[in-house]
């Protein structure tokens, strides 16, 4: 990590720097206009995490869906520029884009705190990745983002579901179709009977994967599964 911290500073002193999100001349990883279009999410719904203008246990785009997921809690609208950063992070592997992320993240935790403390939760659970896909990527950004709120509340990081079949990209996917091609695809690793959970994921979209991963963790035992999201889609349909 010092490496990288050095090389950094190195670049910096040859290639100008510029905003991760719209690539404008910057000295900071956003520039002005860029961070005032990264939306914060406020008010939401609780069981699914869309944003709304205040807190709400429940809303329509929830009717019709059944959800293994006791809360849903959502940071910020996945939107531009915050979907730019975010693909530079997990396929680009940007080093920039990541300490960006990573602190609005904390950041947003922090607002958060009541809250999720308030869960009393046992353990962080990251979203688990195809050992293909790690490979490829060579991590896991959902474990990143979950030894960070471990961190945070003090409580331990257990990678209790493994994903035991690969499953293609599911971008433009129906909630129904992404539901019916999950399935199967995860497994439980460690006991979890009795705990109460906090699964971690970078971005929720149908909240299909989630949900799946949910209905295995209670299957195990878990007396409570609560979804933890850096960024949440607006998408009708979502």
């Amino acid at each position: 990590m010092i490496g990288k911290d050095i090389l950094s500073f190195w670049l910096g002193q040859v290639i100008p720097s510029r905003c991760l999100g719209c690539g404008a001349p910057s000295s900071a990883l956003l520039c002005n206009r860029c961070l005032e279009a990264v939306k914060v999410i406020s008010g939401s719904c609780a069981r699914c995490g869309l944003p709304y203008p205040e807190n709400v246990p429940i809303c329509g785009a929830c009717v019709g869906k059944r959800l293994y997921l006791d809360s849903v809690i959502s940071l910020y609208i996945y939107q531009s520029p915050l979907k730019e950063v975010i693909h530079r992070w997990k396929y680009l592997r940007s080093y920039r884009a990541w300490n960006l992320l990573r602190d609005l993240f904390l950041s947003a935790i922090e607002a958060k705190k009541e809250t999720l403390r308030a869960l009393s939760v046992h353990a962080v659970v990251p979203v688990p990745l195809h050992w293909s896909r790690r490979w490829v990527r060579e991590f896991n950004q959902s474990k990143m983002l979950s030894i960070l709120v471990g961190d945070f509340l003090s409580i331990p990081v257990m990678e209790a579901v493994k994903r035991v079949r690969y499953t293609p990209p599911q971008r433009g996917s129906s909630y129904h179709k992404r539901k019916e091609n999950i399935q199967g695809a995860f497994a439980l690793k460690e006991e979890v009977r009795g705990k109460r959970i906090l699964l971690v994921d970078d971005v929720a979209t149908t909240l299909a994967t989630a949900s799946e991963i949910g209905r295995i963790l209670a299957k195990g035992g878990a007396s409570e599964v609560h979804l933890l999201v850096l960024a949440r889609t607006v998408k009708a349909g979502s």
